[in-house]
């Protein structure tokens, strides 16, 4: 961690009760200097910790009441398992999600608290995120936790754009926030309302056929079965 103040090269040492500081060089004309904590495991989240800190030609040291707080470990998205509606027209690759839909799964997350928030965005500037609590929901999303290390999600892909990559991060308040977990790639997907054949003949000796429906730009290639 970095302390600021003002002097703070005339600090010759730092005491912490449980534990030890080491103090590394000041920079920026005293004003700051990096601290290294070495604290024992069985240190107890929520308690605090006095500093004493030794100053140059000072015989007492200076007392730094709770200038420690203890908190959990950070929160860690391990795992999620997202389903996507049953009724897509094209098949999806693992990784993808529809845009415009509705998806739910299961995300497994460590230090997963009853008031975690989880925040779900785009990977591009400008774009909107989603932010909700533990046992909450909106129009757009719900979380739901399971045990303790799982809960329920389901939200809305729509409001964001094609090809972003939708990340999910925890938010446990003071004890930090998780390192964005990828839940998967946005694809605007076609649906086809209606395919005719027309009387015409392509330049290539091909009957034609018409096809009608939404986001149909997004087809790379068209094709049947032979029997048909």
């Amino acid at each position: 961690m970095t302390i600021r103040g003002q002097r703070l090269d005339l600090i010759t040492r730092l005491i912490l009760v449980r534990g030890s500081l080491e103090l590394s060089e000041a920079r920026d004309n005293g004003t700051a200097r990096s601290v290294t904590i070495h604290a024992p495991p069985e240190l107890t989240p929520g308690t605090n910790y006095e500093v004493k800190a030794f100053v140059k030609d000072r015989t007492e040291p200076i007392t730094l009441v709770n200038a420690i707080h203890v908190v959990g470990p950070r929160p860690v998205i391990v795992d999620s398992t997202l389903s996507i509606p049953p009724d897509m027209p094209v098949a999806l690759n693992p990784g993808e999600l529809p845009l415009g839909s509705f998806v739910s799964g299961v995300i497994q997350v460590k230090s997963l608290k009853a008031n975690s928030i989880i925040r779900i965005g785009c990977d591009r500037d400008g774009s909107r995120q989603l932010n909700i609590r533990v046992g909450e929901q909106s129009g757009s999303a719900r979380v739901q936790q399971l045990n303790a290390d799982q809960a329920f999600l389901s939200f809305d892909t729509g409001g964001w754009p094609t090809g972003c990559e939708i990340k999910a991060t925890i938010d446990n308040g003071t004890e930090g926030t998780s390192d964005p977990y990828p839940l998967g790639l946005l694809l605007r997907l076609p649906s086809v309302d209606s395919f005719q054949w027309t009387d015409d003949i392509s330049p290539t000796g091909f009957k034609t056929a018409i096809l009608t429906g939404t986001n149909l730009e997004t087809i790379g290639k068209a094709g049947m079965a032979a029997d048909q």
